[in-house]
C-alpha cells in the first residue's frame, strides 16, 4: 500500500472519529495515527519488517472505567497486509497524592500478513504504578492460536526536557513460552500543533528463541537496533 492510500485511510478515520465525537462530550476521546516501523514489535519480537501502520482508537469513561475500541492496519515491505482490532477496559485507583495504580485488560484479533505467523487472538492484562519517580509495570499476554503465553516486566521514567519534548526511557524483560527478550527503549514526543504530536522511538532488542520452529515472529533480533516514528492526532 502506498503512502497516499495510508493517508486516505487516516483521513477517513479522522472524519469518522470527529463525527462520533460531534457532541463534544467530556467522557469521550479518540486518536488516530500513522507510523513507520523498521521492525513492528509485539511483545518485543518482530512481526513485520519495514512496516507502515494506520491506527484508530475510540474511548469513553463511564463510572470510573475507561472503555475503548481500537483498530490497526499494517502494510510491510513484502507487500504483506495485516490488521489488529479489539478493545478493552482500564481502571485507575488513587493510592496517595503521589501514587496511583492502573489496571488494564484487552482482547485483540490479529492477522499479521506473514506466511509463517497464523492469525491469532491475544488477551492482555496489565498493571502499572504511576508516580513521579520510576514507573514499574507488568503485562501478561496469551496468544491463543500460537500457544504463546507469558509476561513483560518493565520500568520507565517519562520527563520533560527543556520544556520542549517529552522523553520516556524504558527497560523491559519479556518471557514467553518459546522465547525471552531484553529491551531498552527511548521515546521522544513533541506536540507540534494543538492535539497533533510527532514521536520517534529507538530500541535495542535482544531475543533468545528457545525453539527452532518459529511461528510467532518474522526473525530473531539479536542485539538489534530498531526504530519507529509517526504522527498522532488526539481528539
Amino acid at each position: 500500500m502506498t503512502m497516499n492510500k495510508l493517508l486516505k485511510v487516516l483521513t477517513l478515520a479522522s472524519t469518522l472519529s470527529a463525527s462520533a465525537l460531534g457532541e463534544n462530550s467530556n467522557n469521550l476521546s479518540a486518536s488516530v495515527g500513522v507510523d513507520y516501523n523498521t521492525s513492528y514489535l509485539v511483545n518485543n519480537v518482530s512481526q513485520a519488517e519495514n512496516a507502515t501502520t494506520t491506527s484508530l482508537k475510540v474511548g469513553a469513561n463511564y463510572f470510573g472505567l475507561d472503555l475503548y475500541a481500537r483498530g490497526l492496519f499494517l502494510a510491510d515491505s513484502s507487500q504483506g497486509a495485516g490488521h489488529r482490532y479489539g478493545g478493552g477496559l482500564g481502571k485507575s485507583l488513587k493510592l496517595t497524592d503521589s501514587f496511583s495504580l492502573k489496571l488494564d485488560g484487552a482482547v485483540d484479533r490479529v492477522q499479521t500478513g506473514q506466511a509463517n505467523i497464523a492469525s491469532y487472538t491475544e488477551a492482555d492484562l496489565g498493571l502499572s504504578l504511576s508516580n513521579k519517580f520510576l514507573v514499574p509495570y507488568v503485562k501478561g499476554a496469551y496468544q491463543i492460536e500460537l500457544d504463546q503465553y507469558g509476561y513483560t516486566v518493565g520500568l520507565e521514567k517519562p520527563f520533560e526536557l527543556f520544556n520542549f519534548v517529552t522523553v520516556n526511557p524504558a527497560v523491559e524483560y519479556t518471557k514467553m513460552t518459546s522465547y525471552e527478550a531484553y529491551a531498552a527503549k527511548i521515546t521522544l514526543t513533541k506536540t507540534i500543533w494543538k492535539n497533533l504530536s510527532v514521536f520517534a522511538q529507538g530500541a535495542y532488542i535482544d531475543n533468545n528463541f528457545l525453539t527452532k520452529t518459529v511461528d510467532f515472529a518474522t526473525k530473531e533480533l539479536n542485539g538489534s537496533l530498531v526504530g519507529s516514528g509517526g504522527l498522532r492526532w488526539v481528539f
